[in-house]
C-alpha cells in the first residue's frame, strides 16, 4: 500500500519500536502491538493477518489477535484450487488478494451490506459493528492482508481509520520478512525435500559438504515406461507419470520418508534413523510406505483397466545402512542427494524386481527387522557386488491383482481416458 495521506507519526514510531523488539517473531509483535494500541484508545476487538504467497504448494501464514487471548499463529497448506473456489470468492480477502480493491470496509450494523460476505455476517453475529481490511505490499504478486474489527458503538471513526492505515503501512516491512521466509521454506521443502530444504535454509550449502547418516534407502521404478511412451502421446504419458508419482510420493511422505529425487520414471527416497535401536522403526515405516504405494496403485489400476488403459506397474527396493548425505554439482548448480554403497545396492536391487517379477524386494538387513511380513526369495548376484545377496519379498498371499494383470495397451490414443 502507498504511504497514507494522514500519517500518524506517533503510531508509526510505536510500530517501529515493537518491530525492533520482536524482529522475526510475528505472533509476539502482533500481541504486543495490539495491547499497546488498546491503551492508546484504538477500539480493536479483533485483528487478522494473512500472508498469501503465490505458490503451487501454498502455505498461508495466519495471525489472529483477540483481546485477553494469546495470538493464534500458524501456517496451513492452502492449495491454489481452494483459493479459486466459490467459497473463497465470498470472502473480502479475495477482493484484496486479486487486486480488485485496496481496502474493504463494511459497517456491520448495515443489514444489507453485512450479507455480502459470510465473514462479515459471522462478525455481525458476534456483536462487531465495523470491519476494515487492507491489502499491503508483500513484495510478491499477491498482497498480504490485515483486517480490523471493533465492538465500538457506531464503528470506527474516520480518525480511527486513518490510524489503522498508518499501522498497516508501517507493518508492511515486517510482514514482507515473514512472507519471504515462508516462501523460501516452502520452495525448499517442495523442490529439495523437507530435511534437505532445511539444510539449505540453515546455510549448509557449500559444494561438497556432506554428513554421514543411517537411512533406509527406497528406490522404485515404473515398469513398462518405454512401452507406454512408444504407444502414447507425450501429454498422455506425462499424466500417467503424475498419477504414478502421486501414489509413490504420498506413501513415502505419509510414513515419514523424504523424497530426494524424481529421476525419469524412478523415485529415490530415504527414511533416516539414528542408532541401530531406531532401525526397526525406520524399516517398518519404509515397508508400510511400500505396501501403501502398491495398494494405492492397485486402486488406480482397477479404474485404468476398466477404461482400457495400461496398468501402472511398479518395483520397489529397500536397503539400509550408512549413506553420505550432502550436496554435489557445479559452482553454480548444486543438488542434495545420498551416495554410497547402500544407495548403489538399493538401485541394483530395484532392477532385480523386474527380472524376478516382484513388486517389492528387501535386503536381509531390512528383512531381519520385518520378521514374518516378508518371505525369503534366495540369494542373487547383482552387478557391481562380488558376493550374491540375500533378498526377501512379499508373502504369497499378498497379491495386487490389477497391477499383475496384462497391460491393456491395445487402445488407440484417442480412447485414452484422461480423466483418470
Amino acid at each position: 500500500m502507498d504511504r497514507p495521506e494522514n500519517l500518524d507519526y506517533e503510531l508509526l514510531a510505536c510500530v517501529i519500536e515493537h518491530g525492533q523488539q520482536f524482529l522475526g517473531k510475528p505472533p509476539d509483535l502482533l500481541q504486543s502491538l495490539c495491547e499497546d494500541l488498546l491503551k492508546r484508545g484504538l477500539p480493536l476487538a479483533r485483528v487478522h493477518v494473512t500472508f498469501i504467497p503465490r505458490h503451487p504448494q501454498l502455505r498461508v501464514g495466519l495471525l489472529k489477535w483477540i483481546p485477553n487471548r494469546p495470538v493464534s499463529w500458524g501456517h496451513i497448506s492452502w492449495p491454489d484450487a481452494s483459493v479459486r473456489s466459490p467459497v473463497f470468492r465470498r470472502n473480502p480477502l479475495y477482493l484484496l488478494r486479486e487486486g480488485h480493491l485496496e481496502e474493504v470496509r463494511t459497517r456491520l450494523t448495515d443489514t444489507n451490506r453485512v450479507e455480502r460476505f459470510r465473514l462479515t455476517r459471522e462478525l455481525a453475529k458476534d456483536g462487531m459493528t465495523d470491519y476494515f481490511a487492507l491489502a499491503i505490499n508483500s513484495g510478491l504478486q499477491a498482497p498480504n492482508t490485515i483486517a480490523f474489527a471493533t465492538h465500538q458503538v457506531g464503528g470506527f471513526t474516520e480518525a480511527d481509520v486513518d490510524r489503522l492505515r498508518t499501522i498497516a503501512w508501517a507493518l508492511q516491512v515486517h510482514m514482507q520478512r515473514d512472507t519471504w521466509y515462508t516462501l523460501s521454506e516452502t520452495v525448499c521443502q517442495t523442490y529439495i525435500g523437507t530435511r534437505a530444504g532445511q539444510k539449505v535454509l540453515n546455510g549448509e550449502i557449500r559444494r561438497g559438504q556432506y554428513s554421514r547418516i543411517n537411512a533406509v534407502v527406497w528406490f522404485c521404478d515404473m515398469r513398462g515406461f518405454s512401452e507406454l511412451s512408444r504407444l502414447h502421446a507425450d501429454d498422455v504419458v506425462f499424466d500417467a507419470l503424475h498419477t504414478f508419482f502421486d501414489a509413490v510420493g504420498s506413501a513415502i511422505e505419509s510414513n515419514g520418508g523424504e523424497i530426494l529425487k524424481f529421476i525419469g520414471d524412478s523415485v529415490l527416497a530415504i527414511f533416516p534413523y539414528g542408532g541401530e535401536e531406531e532401525a526397526e522403526a525406520a524399516c517398518k515405516a519404509a515397508f508400510d510406505g511400500a505396501l501403501g504405494c502398491l495398494e494405492s496403485l492397485d486402486r488406480v489400476n482397477r479404474a485404468r483397466l476398466r477404461a482400457g488403459s495400461e496398468n501402472l506397474r511398479c518395483g520397489i527396493a529397500l536397503h539400509r545402512g550408512q549413506v553420505l548425505y550432502g550436496n554435489v554439482g557445479t559452482e553454480t548448480r548444486l543438488d542434495f542427494t545420498v551416495m554410497g554403497q547402500t544407495v548403489n545396492l538399493a538401485n541394483r536391487l530395484e532392477s532385480l524386481c523386474g527380472k524376478m517379477g516382484e513388486h517389492l524386494l528387501v535386503t536381509d538387513v531390512v528383512a531381519e527387522k520385518l520378521g514374518a511380513r516378508v518371505t525369503a526369495r534366495g540369494r542373487y548376484s547383482v552387478k557391481g557386488f562380488g558376493q550374491p545377496i540375500s533378498v526377501s519379498g512379499l508373502p504369497p498371499d499378498k497379491v495386487f491383482e490389477a497391477s499383475k494383470a496384462p497391460a491393456a495397451i491395445t487402445a488407440p490414443l484417442f480412447e485414452f481416458n484422461e480423466d483418470l
